[in-house]
């Protein structure tokens, strides 16, 4: 009967042994869903946060006044500009980094109803559009935020609202030394300039406006890399529409031979480099403005190392994990976003 007993008992526990190691992986597996959706989230955060800016990228100024941003600065400039980066920062190209430049939507251009030149001035403003209350001309434009102010020769300069009065700004250039000189007639617009590049140490996509703020937006991210498609003409300079002034000296289309003069080919970086320059205090390459779609490449790992293997080909950064089953490869996503016409 004992033995009978023990032999029962023997069978029972090899059953729960089989059935145990038939749980324990499923187990395994379904613990590391939740890591690979938070990736998965993160990675939809990021899409949106970087699709939402690029495709705003040279939109502006209001629909009544007839030129956009994009005809007057290049819209996107393949490196970090601003204070925390010489003016020869204009003269590089960075494939983890990018600087967007727009109005805001629905932004209201005011024109200048006195002349702008010196250090630092302060201008008086004409009317307003009719979406500000009456008597409040200044209502789009915060001290501390960037405007661009332009003429009817395409001339343009980016500034730094210091003050803002019922009817009038103060107003400083944003890299040191006089302002270029407008004369009334002018118009000034709010602009935004936003940048974002990856910090490869830190592992994060950061952003910044070039002058105070230097922000992580999103951790684990271990690779990010633009790429630029575009090329046959040039915006054209001159006529009725208004376009940079730097537009009216360069040929429409890109000389025999040269990279970029093929619409819809990828531009190589060597074109953004080679000049002429535009933009005064924040240079950039005439090319730019043949850009007309923009690649974005993002890889994010999962935050817990301990579910990161040491195959390099998954795993950017490799990590202990031996158990396939209990690991969370990297995740790879590449989006296209078709810039504003200028």
């Amino acid at each position: 009967m004992l033995a009978e007993l023990v032999i029962a008992a023997a069978i029972v526990m090899l059953l729960l042994g089989s059935v145990f190691s038939l749980v324990d992986p499923t187990r395994g597996a379904l613990a590391v869903q939740p890591h690979a959706a938070d990736t998965h989230q993160r990675l939809r955060a990021a899409f949106v946060r970087l699709q939402t800016d690029l495709m705003l990228a040279g939109s502006g100024p209001h629909p009544t006044v007839d030129v956009s941003v994009a005809r007057l600065r290049a819209p996107l400039v393949p490196a970090l500009v601003g204070h925390r980066h010489p003016p020869a920062a204009g003269a590089t190209f960075a494939a983890d980094a990018v600087t967007i430049l727009y109005a805001p939507p629905r932004s209201p251009a005011a024109p200048l109803a006195s002349p702008l030149a010196g250090p630092a001035a302060d201008v008086l403003l004409g009317p307003g559009p009719a979406r500000c209350r009456a008597g409040a001309t200044t209502c789009a434009f915060e001290v501390g935020s960037l405007a661009l102010v332009f003429d009817r020769d395409g001339r343009s300069d980016i500034v730094r609202v210091t003050r803002v009065f019922d009817d009038a700004l103060g107003v400083r250039p944003i890299a040191g030394g006089s302002a270029q000189a407008f004369a009334a007639g002018a118009s000034i617009v709010p602009l935004e300039l936003r940048a974002y590049y990856h910090d490869r140490a830190a592992a994060q996509l950061r952003y910044q406006d070039g002058w105070v703020t230097d922000v992580p937006v999103l951790d684990d991210v271990v690779g990010l890399t633009l790429r630029y498609f575009g090329g046959g003409a040039l915006p054209a300079g001159g006529g009725d529409g208004l376009a940079a002034a730097c537009l009216r000296s360069q040929p429409p289309a890109a000389p025999p031979g040269r990279a970029g003069g093929e619409p819809g080919r990828e531009l190589a970086p060597a074109l953004f480099l080679d000049g002429p320059r535009c933009g005064g205090r924040l240079p950039y390459d005439v090319d730019l403005f043949r850009i007309r779609r923009v690649r974005v490449e993002i890889r994010l790992q999962v935050s817990g190392a301990w579910l990161r293997g040491r195959d390099p080909s998954l795993f950017a950064r490799p990590g202990p994990a031996r158990d396939g089953r209990r690991q969370v490869p990297d995740l790879t996503g590449v989006f296209d976003v078709a810039l504003r016409g200028p």
